[in-house]
């Protein structure tokens, strides 16, 4: 990434002198993908940017590129084509957090997961994510900014629960773990398979709520421990 992001400065000082401009970009870009790997916004960013890129030890995460499998990845807005609202989920690489990652449209099959790291796209097909908590930027004043963690779950989408069951003990967490939980049953998964690869999943309200996200916390206890395994022994390689 050193290497990676020497080059682009590079290039952002060609820019500065004229010697790169978009009518001849494609021509005079460095085409060695040793040193550098161009994507189209990639490219973009040459003439948005003013100011000279810097390494950062704090943008190196933890991800998973297909389930158990542990990548070490520079998250960053330029260097990173496409990452959407992955900066609220994720906004540091010891964010706690929770997510639920399922096939998107258009998939062939459908699948549910839950990591506690960056995901790619692929991770599984056309991967959805839907988090615990997201992170949010609060201006308290002038220059003052603080990171608040607040629940993915609406207060509104609580009270439809709280309501349906009759029972006020039911919390956000306990929600999203049911909703892994009937995202990961082999039932559900069967009966609606033609609609799961059409839409991305409704979630019914089953009386058997509790059961389900006990369960579905389980689970995600179980994949947290491999995946941190997963983790360890990558570190240890």
């Amino acid at each position: 990434m050193g290497r990676l992001i020497d080059t682009f400065n590079e290039h952002i000082e060609k820019v500065r002198r004229g010697e790169i401009i978009k009518n001849n970009i494609e021509e005079k870009i460095e085409k060695d993908i040793k040193k550098i790997k161009w994507d189209s916004t990639l490219k973009k960013w040459l003439f948005k940017l003013k100011e000279k890129q810097e390494y950062k030890e704090d943008r190196v995460f933890f991800a998973f590129y297909r389930p158990f499998i542990p990548i070490q990845v520079y998250f960053d807005k330029v260097f990173n084509n496409t990452i959407s609202k992955l900066p609220s989920i994720f906004p540091t690489p010891d964010a706690e957090n929770l997510a639920i990652a399922v096939s998107g449209r258009g998939s062939h099959w459908f699948d549910a997961f839950i990591t506690d790291k960056i995901v790619s796209i692929d991770f599984i097909n056309k991967t959805q994510i839907f988090p615990l908590y997201v992170y949010a930027i609060e201006n308290n004043q002038l220059f003052d900014k603080t990171v608040q963690k607040v629940y993915n779950i609406t207060d509104k989408a609580l009270n439809h629960f709280q309501k349906t069951l009759s029972d006020n003990s039911i919390t956000k967490e306990d929600i999203f773990y049911y909703v892994f939980g009937v995202l990961s049953t082999p039932s559900y998964v069967e009966k609606f398979k033609n609609n799961l690869t059409k839409e991305l999943p409704r979630v019914p309200i089953f009386e058997s709520f509790k059961e389900i996200s006990e369960l579905g916390k389980t689970v995600s206890r179980i994949t947290a421990c491999i995946s941190k395994l997963c983790v360890s022994s990558s570190n240890e390689r």
